[in-house]
């Protein structure tokens, strides 16, 4: 007996984890699309220039390299082969740099309009690979030197490259990246990448050095990369923006290494494995949308790597719509009404291989235990080889977010793996709004059976206004259900407005509460709303519903409520009418629509402030002047100017008293019309010959006082 119990606790338990454990993610959300495509050849064409260029030679290099891949056939009739040639080769006769005739010869090369190359260009290239060069710096020299070698056009001496593997071990940190040079601190993935490509093209084999500890560095960093999130894989750069780059290189260079027979397969071949490749192709999709050539070159080499590699070509699984809509006519139809299409394609959105399509089960994303699906096939369709479609509203599913758990298994031989992978689709569905019922009565409890119950059927209105006073109190109850499976159901949103028909001003709105699944109630004293303003007439009363899986939110004009508030005592104590002057907001609304608009507002400043007479004014101008007054007259009376500057000098001092008056009359200008900004920044000019002058002037009287004793 304790044994069967052990064996049934231990099946509940794994039944438990089937139900809850998620699908680890084996296929891409996204492709490469055609329109994706069509965006990145527009991108070239607005690059293109009439010297034959694409801007930078830079970005020559790149749209050259894309429009020669087999997804570019349309970007390859933008480039003119005789004018591109001219102007790369410009590049491998001046300002040479290895940076610039790796571009030069990559397109030269590419357009099939390349020569052997000179001593000079040779020499450029050989010295981008010595031990001091930075590692970027070796990769574009050796990759220079590859094409060059390829096509014939470079004699050199191949010892030259002999001990590129043993500076690449200088290079290598213990985590498996590589620094850029050797006395310089830190290392990326990106490094990675262009270690393996070198490795790559100079046939690490053949070297003196083995290989196999760099070889064992590159794959090992696969175990290490960035994540995201489970279902993002990536390689990080230098920066950010280079993170695009670092992981095309890094995956690209490791499986060139192994079809070239640089790693071994038996020791290598396990380094990577499928969820690398699907999480790598995932941030591929997610990175489509690129602005520049660069980013575009990168993801050209990315996707390429993803669609040829030597680990796991991924089958990528789309569902065709985010949505299906539920009801009453297809929940009764037959065909192709409610059904969930699916498309199974390569990385780029081709036809990859004919397959099995499974739904193993659908299941409520809120609720997993909410299973509406199970075991079904889907039909392959007949027009398209890459669509399948399944009927997911068969049971009629409530409206939410629900999950698929798909397994797909290509037929017969195939380069692509057998996947299982879940997506979500979200299913909305129309509601009607049903046994609405509207009371007013005298007290707040709606069951105190005071007047008639009102009643309408959507989208019909109660015939005649209801009548109700501000001392009443409003009650209004309604219920929401599916118009497929009638079952009640929850919104997101349940109010009543009410709105003064006259003006069209909303009166008050009022949030009605869930009384339990799909029924709705509120009750609603008239006389405690500010929203009226006091204001009697007939109010239009709706019922509004809204939320997210809701094909039809309903807006339901049900009645017309004909509220009347007692009467408003006026200025002198005497009773207005109870339709006599319509607060403002409600006011403005009427006047704007009936009576044409409000008079202008004339705005009118603060009266300035009487000042004093003008003799009063004169006067204290006067009394601030006058020290400066009785400064001149004191020098003019006394005649001492003896000790003034003669000679050379006397220019100096003279330069020194008008600077000075210059400063006294910035001052008085200041006063009258600049401000304190402005005033500084003219004293500041003013500053550099005053002290100039001054200088001068005061070494001239320091000399003569000298001379005279």
């Amino acid at each position: 007996m304790l044994k069967s119990l052990v064996i049934l606790s231990i099946g509940l338990f794994l039944v438990g984890l089937c139900v809850c454990a998620p699908i680890a993610p084996s296929s891409p959300t996204d492709f490469f699309s055609e329109s994706d495509r069509r965006a990145i050849t527009s991108l070239i064409s607005s690059s293109k220039s009439k010297d034959g260029s694409f801007g930078s030679l830079a970005d020559t290099f790149y749209a050259v390299n894309i429009s020669r891949s087999p997804q570019y056939s349309d970007a390859a009739k933008l480039i003119d082969t005789s004018l591109t040639c001219q102007y790369a080769k410009q590049y491998l006769n001046n300002k040479q740099t290895v940076e610039s005739l790796y571009y030069a010869i990559s397109i030269v090369e590419t357009l099939n309009c390349g020569s052997a190359v000179g001593n000079d260009v040779t020499t450029v290239l050989l010295s981008g690979v010595r031990p001091s060069s930075k590692l970027e710096t070796k990769y574009l020299a050796v990759a220079a030197i590859a094409r060059l070698s390829a096509a014939g056009h470079i004699t050199f001496d191949e010892s030259e490259l002999s001990g590129l593997v043993s500076n690449l071990v200088a290079l290598q940190e213990h985590d498996g990246t590589f620094r850029s040079e050797v006395d310089v601190k830190g290392s990326s993935a990106l490094n990675s990448g262009y270690v393996a490509h070198i490795l790559t093209l100079i046939n690490a084999q053949d070297q003196e050095t083995s290989p196999d500890e760099v070889l064992e560095s590159l794959f090992d960093i696969f175990k290490d990369a960035n994540e995201e999130d489970e279902d993002v894989f990536y390689f990080t750069g230098d920066s950010r923006l280079d993170d695009l780059k670092a992981t095309a290189l890094v995956l690209s260079g490791v499986n060139s290494l192994l079809q070239s027979g640089i790693a071994d397969r038996a020791t290598f071949g396990g380094s990577v494995t499928r969820e690398n490749i699907v999480g790598i192709a995932e941030f591929a999709v997610r990175h489509k949308r690129v602005a520049t050539l660069r980013d575009a070159f990168y993801l050209n080499i990315l996707l390429e790597a993803v669609s040829n590699n030597e680990w796991h070509v991924p089958l990528v699984l789309t569902l065709s719509q985010g949505s299906l809509f539920a009801s009453s006519r297809r929940a009764g139809g037959t065909g192709n009404e409610g059904s969930a299409k699916i498309r199974v394609t390569d990385i780029y959105g081709r036809f990859a291989a004919p397959a099995t399509v499974y739904i193993v089960r659908a299941y409520a994303v809120d609720d997993p235990r909410n299973v509406v699906l199970t075991n079904q096939e889907a039909v392959a369709s007949t027009e398209d080889n890459t669509a399948y479609s399944f009927n997911f509203l068969a049971k009629k599913p409530e409206p939410g977010y629900y999950t698929i758990e798909f397994s797909i298994t290509p037929k017969g031989q195939s380069r692509f793996s057998a996947i299982k992978d879940n997506r979500n689709i979200k299913v909305v569905s129309s509601v009607d709004v049903v046994d609405a019922q509207i009371r007013v009565s005298n007290t707040r409890d709606s069951e105190d059976n005071y007047g008639a119950v009102h009643t309408a059927s959507y989208p019909n209105s109660v015939a005649q206004p209801i009548s109700a006073s501000s001392a009443q109190y409003l009650s209004v109850s309604f219920r929401v259900k599916n118009q497929v499976s009638s079952k009640p159901v929850k919104v997101h949103q349940a109010f009543v407005r009410l709105t003064h028909v006259e003006s069209g001003h909303t009166a008050a709105s009022f949030n009605a509460k869930s009384v339990k699944s799909g029924q709705y109630s509120l009750t609603v004293d008239l006389n405690s709303q500010s929203g009226f303003h006091g204001v009697s007439g007939k109010y239009a009363l709706e019922i509004v519903v809204g939320d997210p899986f809701i094909a039809n939110a309903v807006s339901w004009n049900i009645a017309t409520l004909d509220i009347s508030f007692p009467a408003q005592s006026g200025s002198q104590g005497q009773a207005r009418p109870t339709r006599g002057r319509v607060p403002t907001t409600i006011e403005s609304k009427i006047s704007g629509s009936n009576r044409g608009g409000r008079p202008d507002i004339e705005h009118q400043f603060r009266k300035a402030d009487r000042r004093p007479p003008a003799v009063v004014s004169l006067a204290f101008t006067l009394i601030v002047l006058a020290p400066g007054l009785l400064l001149a007259g004191g020098v003019l009376a006394v005649g001492n100017l003896d000790n003034y500057p003669r000679g050379a000098s006397t220019m100096m001092a003279l330069g020194f008293h008008v600077c000075l008056g210059l400063i006294l009359g910035l001052f008085v200008i200041y006063w009258l019309a600049l401000n304190i900004v402005q005033m500084l920044g003219y004293l500041f000019v003013l500053s550099f010959p005053t002290i100039f002058f001054g200088l001068k002037t005061l070494q001239s009287v320091y000399l003569n006082r000298t001379k005279s004793n």
